[in-house]
C-alpha cells in the first residue's frame, strides 16, 4: 500500500496526501482517521491532527474500551484495518497521539488529560509515566509531576528525561544528595 510505505520512508506529508486519497468514497473507519491524523502530525500539520484526533470518530474510538482483546499493539500489517468501518486499534494509541500533538502545540491542559488515559492503560510503562511527569509539570500540578517522575524511574530506570526531572523536584526541596545521584543517572 502506497501510504504505508511513504510512511516507512519518513514521507510524512505525502503518505496523509495518500491517506486523504484512500478515504474518498469509503465509510470513515476510525482506525485509517487515527492513521492520517499520525502522519499530519508528523509532518507539522498539527492543527489539522488535533481537529481530526477530536473528532466524532477517534472520540468514540478513545472510550472504546469493551474488548479487552483490542489493548495490544497494532499488527505490522495495520494497514489491513483501515477499511472495515470499526475501530480494531487499543484506544490508549487515540490518547498517546492527543498528548504528542498537544504537547506540540503547548496545550499542557489537553496534554496533561492525555497523559493521564495513557498512565491508567499502560501503567508499566515508564515512558508513559515521563510523559505525564512533563506535561504535568508544564501545566503548574508539581505534586503530580513529582510523584509521575517518581514512577517513571521505578519502571524504567534507563529513562533519563525521568531521572533528570525527579533530579530538579529533588533539588526543589532541598535533598541534594538525591538530586546529584539522579543527575548522575540522566547522564
Amino acid at each position: 500500500m502506497e501510504a504505508r510505505s511513504l510512511e516507512d520512508v519518513g514521507a510524512y506529508t505525502r503518505a496523509a496526501q495518500a491517506l486523504r486519497e484512500l478515504r474518498k468514497g469509503r465509510p470513515p473507519d476510525p482506525d485509517l482517521e487515527l492513521a492520517l491524523a499520525l502522519n499530519e502530525a508528523r509532518s507539522d500539520q498539527l492543527d489539522s491532527a488535533d481537529v481530526r484526533l477530536h473528532g466524532a470518530l477517534l472520540s468514540a474510538a478513545a472510550v472504546d474500551t469493551l474488548d479487552p482483546r483490542a489493548w495490544a499493539e497494532y499488527p505490522v500489517d495495520r494497514e489491513r484495518t483501515w477499511f472495515n468501518g470499526r475501530f480494531d486499534g487499543w484506544h490508549w494509541y487515540v490518547w498517546r497521539a492527543r498528548l504528542e500533538v498537544a504537547a506540540r502545540l503547548s496545550r499542557w491542559d489537553q496534554a496533561l488529560e492525555a497523559a493521564l488515559q495513557c498512565t491508567h492503560w499502560r501503567g508499566n510503562s515508564g515512558k508513559e509515566w515521563a510523559f505525564l511527569a512533563v506535561c504535568a509539570a508544564r501545566a503548574g500540578k508539581d505534586d503530580v509531576s513529582q510523584r509521575a517522575a517518581e514512577w517513571a524511574i521505578r519502571l524504567d530506570p534507563s529513562l533519563p528525561e525521568a531521572a533528570y526531572l525527579a533530579g530538579l523536584w529533588s533539588e526543589r526541596t532541598g535533598n541534594r544528595t538525591r538530586a546529584r545521584a539522579l543527575f548522575r543517572q540522566a547522564t
